[in-house]
């Protein structure tokens, strides 16, 4: 009897282990291409930075409300590299309708949102977001897959 539970027990074990190596490899792949990603994201804004004298520059329409910190510069004909800078607007209300949820909220520190404030990003900020994002998703799959698969074995799902 006891033997038996703990013949099934190894086999689970076993079998999860396996299922997670392969799952596992997968993961941490990807999040190795994500990590790249972040750097060449980060590389392209300080180069941005560097060719505009250490300011962001900024390129929206004049009537456009936003946050903008002293890091920040709007683009004028001296600008290099405008297309590296910050011109894609993100309007708060438009994204998030419903208001701010705890795990906006959460997403919101992590990604390193201005709280409540409409955001104008570059290029390299929204490399850098899906970097993290995925690279986070990709680092919890095995750890999902394991869950899943002792679900199903002990018959929950």
């Amino acid at each position: 009897m006891y033997t038996d539970i703990i013949e099934r027990i190894r086999r689970w074990i076993s079998h999860t282990f396996y299922v997670n190596s392969r799952v596992g490899n997968i993961s941490l792949n990807i999040a190795a291409i994500c990590a790249v990603g972040i750097i060449l994201s980060i590389n392209a804004n300080v180069i941005v930075k560097a060719a505009n004298g250490g300011k962001m520059p900024v390129v929206v329409e004049k009537n456009y409300v936003y946050y903008m910190s002293e890091s920040h510069v709007l683009a004028d004909d001296e600008t290099t590299l405008g297309f590296l800078g910050d011109w894609i607007t993100i309007d708060r209300e438009m994204v998030f309708p419903e208001g701010e949820t705890p795990f906006i909220k959460f997403m919101g520190k992590l990604l390193n949102f201005p709280p409540g404030k409409n955001i104008v990003a570059s290029p390299g900020d929204v490399g850098m977001w899906i970097g993290i994002s995925v690279g986070i998703l990709a680092l919890f799959l095995p750890f999902m897959c394991a869950l899943w698969h002792y679900a199903k074995k002990i018959r929950v799902i």
